[in-house]
């Protein structure tokens, strides 16, 4: 199957469409076996050619709304995602592929990200995610505006422990790097752990966690955790963790 079939937002649509209509009321009903959790449902048959080299993949598909360089675009809902480690990255695809995220009615992007995530063949997904783990991280940026004293408290006392002092992330917490994503990125995750709309699934150990802790945080104190988010990426550079060299 040629490119220009993934550069087509009209085809785009209906990649997403014939995902939902091929899985139908199976949606909410999926199981998520360790430890592949990116084969845990089969793909769509046919949507992508699975001896598609992972450049192309991503070229086609992942760059219509995460940027060529892996930069994000808001306008898409789609954060920065370039250096993220390859663990996450299958972590989250398993999930998504189990309906562990992008369920919730009130998460369209989480819904398109799922439906990409059930056609994408199990055998490109590893090159995949090792190809964005080598992309160059994008720091996190204070655009929202909140103070960072604000946040300082709050995570030091509940993100530190798994996201580490530096906001890194942790693979033996399975804990998110958060200095590369983007603060409206971070803050509209954490809203949605606070309304339910992830964290949901009773199989997810790491979102019902996160659903917990954000139960009692106010949401004012949202963009100041963010903000002081981004001030540890300055601190901390993303492209200096420790995973990415090697310490």
């Amino acid at each position: 199957m040629g490119t220009r079939f993934f550069r087509s937002p009209v085809l785009l649509g209906s990649l997403w469409l014939l995902v939902f209509a091929s899985l139908g009321g199976a949606m909410l009903s999926v199981s998520w076996k360790p430890p592949t959790p990116w084969s845990s449902l089969p793909p769509v048959i046919g949507v992508i050619d699975p001896n598609t080299p992972p450049e192309t993949v991503f070229r086609s598909l992942c760059a219509n709304c995460h940027g060529t360089k892996g930069e994000g675009n808001p306008a898409f809902k789609a954060p920065s995602i370039a250096g993220l480690p390859d663990w996450f990255i299958l972590l989250q695809i398993g999930k998504f592929r189990s309906g562990w995220r992008g369920v919730a009615g009130d998460d369209a992007p989480g819904a398109q990200m799922r439906a990409i995530a059930l056609a994408l063949p199990d055998a490109v997904i590893p090159g995949v995610a090792g190809l964005v783990q080598a992309l160059e991280p994008v720091p996190t940026v204070n655009t929202l505006g909140g103070d960072p004293e604000l946040g300082k408290e709050r995570f030091s006392e509940q993100c530190a422990a798994c996201h580490r002092y530096n906001a890194h992330g942790e693979k033996f917490f399975q804990s998110a790097p958060l200095s590369s994503l983007p603060d409206w990125y971070l803050a509209e995750q954490l809203q949605k752990f606070r309304s339910g709309s992830r964290g949901y699934h009773g199989g997810d150990v790491e979102g019902n966690k996160m659903r917990t802790v954000m139960e009692g945080v106010d949401p004012k104190e949202i963009e100041g955790l963010v903000a002081f988010i981004a001030e540890l990426s300055r601190t901390y550079p993303p492209a200096a963790a420790r995973w990415r060299t090697g310490q």
